[in-house]
């Protein structure tokens, strides 16, 4: 999801997924202009897959590929 968004606190959003036992195994996916180094690392150190838009959009038809499923981790 976008980490540039105003709306929301995305790193905070991040947070409460991963603390959430029923989303905790949930791949998160984030990108954010690579200007925003520190954004970026705080969504890394928060639990997401982040990157700078130009890198996620270069990555994208990889990580639609699909996962074998995994149980919620309890």
């Amino acid at each position: 999801f976008d980490l540039d968004r105003d709306s929301l606190d995305p790193i905070e959003l991040i947070r409460e997924i991963r603390a959430a036992a029923e989303w905790s195994h949930v791949s998160l996916v984030g990108f954010a202009s690579h200007v925003h180094g520190e954004r970026l690392q705080q969504a890394r150190d928060a639990g997401c897959q982040a990157m700078a838009r130009s890198a996620f959009v270069a990555a994208l038809p990889g990580l639609m590929r699909p996962e074998p499923a995994q149980p919620p981790r309890s």
